[in-house]
């Protein structure tokens, strides 16, 4: 099963990194085509690794970091909930006499 959460969180990200006003988690799940609940949780837990504020009373989430300093991996462990990376798994038992198989 394909796991959502990078996706839906870099969805989230530009959404609060380019909208023009603050949007609110209802509008963010309206554009990612989700729930609302579903957000505020990916929001969580980008608030949690510092990655986004938000401020109780008011709409909308602020970056953290300048944007250009913010990486793919940064936002993988913080929604993933994992300290290490698996993109994907790698083939087992590939031929040494292969120019590719060799190097894996």
């Amino acid at each position: 099963m394909r796991d959502p959460r990078l996706s839906s969180a870099l969805h989230l990200l530009v959404l609060v990194s380019e909208a023009e006003t603050p949007m609110s988690s209802e509008q963010m799940a309206e554009s990612m085509g989700t729930n609302a609940s579903y957000v505020r949780k990916l929001a969580g837990s980008l608030r949690k690794a510092g990655i986004v504020q938000s401020r109780k009373g008011s709409a909308g989430l602020r970056l953290v970091p300048d944007a250009s300093e913010l990486t793919l991996l940064d936002v993988y462990l913080a929604v993933c909930e994992t300290d290490h990376v698996e993109l994907f798994e790698v083939h087992r038992n590939p031929s040494d006499q292969c120019i590719v198989g060799r190097h894996i």
